[in-house]
């Protein structure tokens, strides 16, 4: 049958649910759904009342500088300084990380969106953004990493994040041990970095870039030709949903911004 994978925020105890095999959903269209998550904004965003009305709405940024990992069900270890002792006995006391997940943090449901307005005040048009890696001090341009035809936020992540004991992905190209696994993310201006408060920052632009490109062409596709793979990813998501109803976990297939 071979490996089924699943997206973690550690720190929220939120799962993706069963996802597939990695190469099923390598291109799915998540991409969106991850950045709104993980932006800060470039502007105070306006408060609101939090009541049965707002259920649903999707904060923006609610995930930055949280952990994050993509763990098969194959796996038998945890990334190295990636949880603690404490963590750790948890993971062991439930079989392993995909078992855990399963069965004690929540699904991703679907949400009803962004607040009219929001995004033009957190994501302002002609500013330039990076991705973080704020574990590791590392950054991705974003305007750079998207004019280079790789992808979008998910195929940064995806390509880094990945953990399992075993190489099984349907893919050609080994992600299977991701150096950034567990580590923590956000995206904010470059100015952030380059201001030097946080201490120096290492630019990984190009690295990434190249690794990505080398999974795209063992693949033997680019992102615009990866269609299928979207319809696959929207197919599976209505069978579950079909099969478990509005609890079925899922990604949002949402355009690009």
């Amino acid at each position: 049958m071979g490996q089924y994978w699943m997206l973690l925020n550690y720190d929220k105890r939120i799962s993706s649910g069963h996802l597939g095999k990695l190469g099923e959903f390598w291109s799915s269209g998540t991409g969106n759904y991850l950045f709104q998550r993980l932006i800060v904004p470039a502007e105070p965003l306006p408060s609101h009342t939090i009541d049965e009305s707002t259920k649903g709405i999707v904060n923006i940024g609610e995930w930055a500088g949280d952990r994050m990992i993509c763990v098969g069900d194959y796996i038998g270890d945890c990334p190295p300084d990636a949880f603690s002792e404490d963590e750790l006995k948890e993971v062991e006391a439930n079989g392993n990380l995909y078992q855990l997940a399963d069965y004690r943090f929540r699904g991703m449901h679907q949400k009803k969106g962004i607040r009219e307005g929001e995004m033009e005040i957190a994501y302002p048009e002609g500013r330039s953004w990076v991705l973080r890696n704020l574990s590791k001090k590392l950054f991705v341009l974003l305007d750079e990493f998207q004019a280079s035809d790789c992808g979008d936020v998910e195929q940064i992540l995806l390509s880094h994040i990945c953990w399992s004991t075993d190489p099984s992905s349907s893919m050609l190209h080994d992600v299977t041990r991701g150096t950034w696994a567990g580590d923590r993310f956000d995206i904010t201006l470059i100015e952030n970095v380059l201001d030097g408060s946080e201490g120096p920052w290492k630019d990984v632009t190009e690295e990434v870039i190249e690794k990505i490109k080398l999974i795209w062409d063992s693949e033997n596709r680019r992102p615009e030709e990866s269609m299928w793979m979207m319809q696959k990813a929207i197919q599976a998501q209505m069978e579950r949903q079909k099969a478990f109803g509005e609890q079925a976990p899922f990604f949002t297939l949402e355009s690009n911004l």
